[in-house]
């Protein structure tokens, strides 16, 4: 009887452990919470990127998701909005001219016609272009 208990409560101890496990799996794939730093502009066909400039610049080009579907962050000056729920996902908050800091102008262009995105592990791309390129955002912090 002792070694049936035994086994039961190792099985049951198991069982804990594997689901723990796999909600803690869960929660690192939410966007809610992480930070994002766009790494470049990705060419789809040839895999070639343009690094995103001003490269030294630590919070340029950083998104902060605050729900899973909703993140504020920067350009370079301009406060920027991402919305992955509805038909715009970028939209610029603030106006103010940063066309002269390294390749801004290609960041605002691209986020015009973004149509869709994709996330895996540490990555988010974001598709612009009819598809043909997109702006990868690397994870730095979950």
């Amino acid at each position: 009887m002792k070694r049936i208990i035994v086994k039961t409560a190792a099985i049951m101890l198991i069982l804990a452990v594997v689901i723990a496990c796999g909600k803690e799996k869960e929660n690192k794939s939410s966007l809610q919470g992480t930070k994002w730093k766009l790494s470049g502009y990705v060419d789809v066909s040839t895999g070639n990127m343009i690094d995103a400039e001003p490269a030294n610049c630590e919070r340029c080009y950083t998104l902060t998701f605050d729900t899973e579907t909703t993140a504020s962050g920067y350009s370079v000056f301009n406060l920027i909005s991402v919305s992955l729920v509805s038909e715009t996902i970028f939209s610029v908050d603030t106006e103010m001219d940063d066309s002269l800091n390294g390749n801004v102008t290609l960041f605002y262009k691209a986020i015009e016609t973004v149509d869709s995105y994709k996330y895996e592990d540490a990555e988010l791309k974001f598709f612009y272009n009819n598809k043909q390129n997109y702006l990868l955002y690397k994870l730095i912090q979950s």
